[in-house]
């Protein structure tokens, strides 16, 4: 199955470009500047890839990047669509571990390839794991305003109103 580029690579290139076009004007990389490395270098420690982590990684795109590269991988080890999704359903939810146990009665292939099934899974929940920190710690200010929110509307109700 032939795909287009992963979300991970489009993501490089198009930081490969920000960092030539931002090279005309003169900004760029002191690594860059001596030759020791690439605009193309710069962008992967920034999106990773998918043998090495990224500074992307650490953020809600890593879990986008962790899935797709997963997902992929699954459809190289189980070609059936329903096959397919019905193991990435029940992993997502229950675990790899659980889902490389089970799968023998989604797929009849007598034990081939079942140990390599759960890799692909545990690569897109590590992925999804490594996201939380940083999306909790970003998301921190938004629950701050909730709060505080619903202690100005509660407020606002315990006003009495005065009686004539």
């Amino acid at each position: 199955m032939e795909h287009d580029k992963t979300f991970r690579q489009t993501t490089e290139d198009t930081l490969t470009n920000i960092f030539d076009y931002l090279q005309g004007f003169g900004v760029m990389d002191p690594s860059v500047r001596k030759g020791e490395k690439t605009t193309r270098d710069i962008a992967q420690t920034f999106s990773g890839s998918p043998d090495s982590i990224g500074l992307l990684d650490f953020t809600t795109l890593g879990s986008f990047y962790a899935g797709q590269e997963g997902k992929r991988e699954l459809e190289k080890l189980i070609p059936d669509d329903k096959q397919r999704n019905a193991f990435y359903t029940f992993a997502m939810t229950k675990g790899p571990a659980l889902a490389g146990m089970t799968i023998a009665d989604l797929i009849n292939n007598k034990g081939e390839d079942i140990s390599k099934l759960g890799l692909p899974m545990l690569d897109m929940q590590l992925g999804v794991a490594e996201g939380v920190p940083l999306t909790a710690f970003a998301l921190r200010p938004v629950r701050d305003f909730l709060k505080s929110l619903k202690n100005k509307i509660t407020s606002i109700e315990n006003i009495k109103t005065p009686t004539k």
